[in-house]
């Protein structure tokens, strides 16, 4: 994914910065929640608040440092480095860049240590043994890299599940099998 020239260098000059003081990994969730608010059920609001020109800067300043994940009640290194980044944005006009820069940082930070995402989606609830031996079976597959799980239910699949790990994809559903063969009868 090309997130741009501008959110990418201040992506990995946040990541040194973070490395280099050993934050790298509050710096990620930090990244993370970001994220999530902006892709989350008010995350057009808040693209919204950051790109009005008559919103207060102090304000999508402290808007964006609190959508990190509250760190703005925290006194930690993680905190004081979040604010100081979020400045230096303010400073450069660049806080419009601010969710490409945290996309960018997260997609650096995983290939850097070795993180896959690995989403399953099931067509029904799969009982524990059945869901460890899918995270299993993945962990053989990626090899030596750590993963990030998520898993959800949908019924839409009628049977089986489909799995993503990064940009690798398998679907071994019901319904994807019911599509193939609606595929083959219609090109005969």
């Amino acid at each position: 994914m090309d997130l741009g020239l501008l959110p990418s260098r201040y992506a990995k000059a946040l990541y040194e910065s973070a490395s280099e003081r050993g934050l790298g990994d509050g710096v990620y969730e930090a990244m993370r929640n970001l994220e999530s608010m902006f892709s989350g059920p008010d995350g057009e609001r808040l693209v919204m608040a950051v790109a009005n020109p008559y919103v207060e800067e102090g304000e999508k300043m402290a808007l964006i440092v609190s959508a990190c994940g509250g760190v703005n009640d925290r006194e930690t290194a993680v905190a004081a480095l979040v604010k100081d980044f979020v400045s230096l944005l303010f400073r450069n006009h660049r806080l419009t860049l601010v969710r490409g820069i945290a996309l960018a940082y997260i997609a650096l930070y995983r290939k850097r240590n070795g993180i896959r995402r690995v989403t399953v989606e099931w067509a029904a609830t799969p009982d524990a043994s059945t869901e460890t031996q899918m995270k299993n079976l993945v962990l053989r597959h990626i090899g030596g890299d750590r993963m990030e799980y998520s898993s959800a239910v949908s019924p839409s699949l009628i049977g089986g599940y489909r799995i993503a790990v990064d940009n690798e994809r398998l679907d071994a559903s019901v319904a994807n099998e019911f599509n193939q063969l609606r595929q083959k009868l219609l090109s005969k």
